[in-house]
Formats: C-alpha cells, sequence, structure tokens
C-alpha cells in the first residue's frame, strides 16, 4: 500500500512539473506559431534598439516599436515575437535592429479579433524547436510512468506460454515497439541537447535543430522497427519442447546464441538475486529465474534464463518450469556416481 501511494506521489509530481514546464515555456511558441494565420498590415517602425540583460550571463534582446492602422484605427506595437528570447551574441540582435530601423515599412501581423495584439515575425524559430526538444525526455518518462501501471500483465505473477506445433513459447523480452521507440528517441534527444546546445550556447538555428528533430525521429523509428523485428523472429522466446524433452534458451544476458539443454541435465532451478551499484553508491536488484545444470563444465554450471525487476515474475516463471520439467533435485549427480 505504502509503495503504491509513493509510486501516485511521483506521478503527481512529475506531472504538475512538466505540464507546468510545457505550459510555461510552450505557449509564447504556440501564439508565434498561431500569427501565421492572422492578417497583416503595413506599418512603421517608431523606435529600435538593442537592450541588454545581465544574469548568469549576458543576452541581448531587440526593443521595437511600430504604429499600424486596422479598420480605421491606429495601434501602437511593441512586440518582435510572443516569445522573445535574448541572444548571447550582440551582432546578431544588433543585425536585427539595423532591419528594423526606424521609419521602415513593415508587414505587421495582428490577431483578428484583437488587433491590439500583433507580432512582426510570426512562426517557430530554432530556438522554440530547441526548447520543445528539452522538454521532450521529462514528457517521455511522464507518459512512461503514466501508463506503466496500465500495461496488461499476466495476473498475480503467472506465466502465459503461447503452444505452436507442439512446443511452449515463453516471451522473456516483451518490451514493445513503442517502447524501444521511446527510449531511441529518449537518448536521441539527449544527445543532440549537448551536441547542438553548447556549440551555439543554446541558440541554435532552425537548419540545425531541424537536422537534430529528423535524427531523433530516425532514431527513434529504427529502434522501434529493430524491436518489432525481434520479436516477430521469436529472439526473446525461451522454447520448451516436451517431445524432445529439450529447452531453448533465447540469445540474451552472457549468451551470444541460443542454447539448448537437455532436461535430464536440469538438476534445479532457483532465483538468484542480482546487485549492482551505482557510481553514486545507489544499489538495484534484479532476479534471475537460474537453471542449475549437471556436473560438467564448471562455467555453465548455472544458466540465467533472464533478469527482471520483478520477482514474483521471476519466481512464476522458476515455479511454472519446475511444475514443466521435474528437476531430478542437485543430489542427483552424487546419487549417479555413488
Amino acid at each position: 500500500m505504502l509503495r503504491k501511494f509513493g509510486t501516485l506521489a511521483l506521478v503527481f509530481f512529475w506531472a504538475l512539473f512538466t505540464l507546468g514546464a510545457d505550459v510555461l515555456i510552450l505557449q509564447d511558441p504556440a501564439r508565434d506559431l498561431l500569427a501565421l494565420g492572422w492578417p497583416s498590415v503595413t506599418g512603421t517602425i517608431t523606435h529600435s534598439s538593442v537592450r541588454e540583460l545581465r544574469g548568469k550571463g549576458t543576452t541581448y534582446h531587440l526593443d521595437v516599436r511600430y504604429t499600424y492602422d486596422v479598420g480605421g484605427q491606429h495601434f501602437q506595437g511593441v512586440r518582435y515575437r510572443h516569445f522573445n528570447r535574448g541572444l548571447p551574441d550582440r551582432g546578431e540582435v544588433e543585425e536585427r535592429a539595423r532591419r528594423y530601423a526606424v521609419g521602415t515599412e513593415v508587414p505587421v501581423f495582428h490577431s483578428p479579433g484583437d488587433p491590439s495584439r500583433a507580432v512582426l515575425e510570426p512562426g517557430v524559430t530554432g530556438g522554440d524547436l530547441f526548447m520543445l526538444m528539452v522538454l521532450l525526455p521529462f514528457n517521455l518518462v511522464l507518459v512512461g510512468i503514466t501508463l506503466s501501471p496500465l500495461r496488461r500483465k499476466a495476473p498475480g505473477g503467472t506465466v502465459s506460454p503461447e503452444q505452436r506445433a507442439g512446443r511452449l513459447y515463453v516471451t522473456l523480452d516483451d518490451t514493445s515497439p513503442v517502447v524501444a521507440g521511446a527510449y531511441g528517441a529518449g537518448y536521441t534527444t539527449l544527445a543532440c541537447i549537448v551536441l547542438v546546445g553548447i556549440p551555439t550556447r543554446f541558440h541554435p538555428s532552425l537548419p540545425l535543430v531541424a537536422l537534430a528533430w529528423a535524427a531523433i525521429l530516425l532514431v527513434s523509428l529504427f529502434a522501434a522497427g529493430w524491436k518489432r523485428s525481434r520479436l516477430a523472429s521469436g529472439h526473446y522466446e525461451l522454447v520448451v519442447d516436451p517431445r524432445a524433452r529439450r529447452l531453448s534458451l533465447p540469445a540474451i544476458l552472457d549468451r551470444k546464441e541460443r542454447r539448448d539443454v537437455a532436461w535430464d541435465d536440469i538438476r534445479d532451478i532457483t532465483v538468484e538475486t542480482h546487485t549492482q551499484t551505482s557510481s553514486r553508491g545507489g544499489t538495484q536488484t534484479s532476479y534471475r529465474p537460474t537453471l542449475v545444470l549437471a556436473a560438467g563444465d564448471p562455467e555453465r554450471r548455472q544458466e540465467a534464463l533472464v533478469d527482471w525487476a520483478d520477482a514474483d515474475r521471476a519466481a512464476a516463471l522458476a515455479d511454472w518450469l519446475r511444475a514443466r520439467l521435474k528437476p531430478r533435485g542437485r543430489d542427483a549427480d552424487a546419487s549417479l556416481s555413488a
């Protein structure tokens, strides 16, 4: 109960943080995108200068004012864009200021419902798409932790094999192609944030960000397609063949290829606890249903089937295999040698 409450609290606070950031950061770029459909009139620049702001770093902003007439009414605008981010390059902002020199006639895009709302440059910029890229990993995590409890799992940690041609098939990795694609998108996004953001001081051009988004999309599609093909080929399937009395173990964990194991060589089926320590000192525990094999190669006397974070799921697989295979017990080798 306490664990469930903790999970719900995590989802709530992560959703609050992520959705709040989405609204705060994306509302102005969304307005600039919608402004592409606004009507335009000719206006005149009345003021144009570069404003310097100092904080953790120095940024430069275009300070512009202009007048325009709509339906016989006179208006004064002050927005260059809704999302007027400062730039670290003073020269780039000065170039914009020269483009909007005092007295220059320019197209002014105004809201059809409220002509007092106007901008000079509607649409999205590289900075807008870069901020969307920064938000993407947070939103992927939010979707993942929200939908994770809704994933359909076998009830009570039971095993649901599929029977084909007299054999039983148990998929040991049921990660969907969609999830694999999300992982691909997330990792590629983090790489692009570093590779695109740092050299441009987090103010990349539109073509550069568009190229990064194309890379994110391609990697995501590749990861999803690769996972789909692996699942379709049965790569992750544990195959139980009652007639041949053999198991076929998938090429996962330390196995480079499939391994066939005779039932008579299996002495026991256990669940081994595997603990990893992170560089920060934290630990992560997983559970490995493991075949204990007859005496032979000392390095192959134990064969882990899969590595799962769910202890109940691992125990259920071990119990199901014991009921199916009826292993002879760890003392069988000693009895035979005697």
